[in-house]
């Protein structure tokens, strides 16, 4: 028998080891399984804590599409439950198996009713599985045509000014009572007043003014009947030279409640999973949500439709909501009074 050539010997070494690394990759990928198994054909359900229309339902249903584009084989349903200021919706989606087939989106007025012990809150936004937050919006205080001219000093010198929010307990409801406090002004907060009722009301003088994201309210003031008069938290969407409410707070108690407002300003459009989700779950969903918000067709549609989009990661969303829930108690105690609570 002819002795191999030196060549010809590390050929065949050479093929060898490309058969060998070709098996144990084939092998090592029949062992991983896949993250996603537990949606692959499965129904993955989305609740919204409000009722159809309005800003967070057409946030919900935009990224419901998005991450039916990123799962081809799993379909995604909006549910639409609201109640009590977004709590019934939330309390449902924390009640829900954490198996990683229910998400859901609430309003970030959770976070205050949270921290004022409310009634009827059986959640905990610290151990919820955050998937991430679609939008970083400022807040902003909004003038109808009945209000007093004259933009916030005109405010300060009314007496008695008609505030409308979606609802007690609702990020708009709180902010405007706290804004009051910080700002010094004499409001009257009249809830009901969500979505295109609020921007009726005000076009009928129902109203004088209300807070919420600029998102919401930008086309009622680039339309021309809405006043933009302050804002709190920055976005490169918001006009050059537009107010800043810490510029007009009295003193340190209302510094700290405008610097609250912004932190939870970073928190736009949020949307987590229910506690106890298995780690593994939570980061292979925190990766699809991600992927469907920097999917290059949703966000040409979300520039249609004019909704901002800035996402911010699960895990630095989880780090906020456990800082905004570690509220200093001098500063929850202030947070209690601001909103008519009892603070004793």
């Amino acid at each position: 028998m002819t002795p191999l050539r030196p060549a010809r010997r590390g050929v065949l070494w050479c093929a060898a080891l490309c058969v060998a690394l070709v098996a144990t990759a084939a092998g090592k990928a029949l062992a991983e399984p896949d993250p996603l198994a537990f949606l692959r054909g499965e129904r993955l359900t989305y609740i919204v804590a409000t009722k159809p229309g309005g800003g967070y339902d057409a946030y919900a249903r935009l990224i419901a599409e998005a991450l039916e584009r990123q799962l081809p084989d799993t379909e995604v349903i909006v549910q639409n439950v609201p109640g009590a200021g977004h709590i019934v919706g939330t309390n449902r989606l924390a009640a829900a198996v954490p198996d990683g087939l229910t998400i859901g989106m609430f309003n970030t007025g959770l976070f205050y009713a949270q921290l004022i012990e409310r009634e009827g809150v059986a959640f905990d936004l610290a151990e919820m599985g955050w998937l991430g937050a679609a939008a970083v919006e400022p807040r902003v205080m909004i003038a109808g045509p009945s209000a007093p001219k004259g933009g916030l000093a005109a405010l300060r010198a009314t007496e008695r000014v008609i505030f409308g929010t979606k609802g007690v307990g609702t990020a708009s409801s709180a902010e405007a009572l706290l804004l009051a406090k910080a700002l010094d002004l004499d409001i009257v907060t009249v809830p009901g007043y969500g979505g295109d009722r609020a921007n009726l009301g005000l076009r009928r003088g129902e109203l004088a003014a209300t807070v919420g994201s600029w998102s919401s309210w930008r086309g009622f003031v680039e339309e021309g009947p809405g006043t933009l008069l302050l804002a709190i938290g920055t976005s490169a969407s918001l006009p050059e030279g537009t107010p800043q409410a810490a510029e007009f707070t009295q003193d340190a108690e209302g510094e700290a409640l405008v610097a609250l407002i912004q932190r939870l300003s970073r928190l736009g459009r949020l949307t987590a999973a229910p506690p106890g989700l298995p780690p593994e779950r939570l980061d292979a969903l925190r990766q699809v949500w991600q992927a469907a918000l920097t999917d290059p067709a949703f966000l040409a549609r979300a520039e249609e439709l004019r909704l901002p989009i800035e996402p911010t990661p699960g895990a630095e969303v989880a780090a906020l909501a456990r800082a905004i829930l570690a509220l200093p108690e001098n500063l929850k105690s202030l947070l209690v009074r601001s909103m008519g609570g009892d603070a004793s």
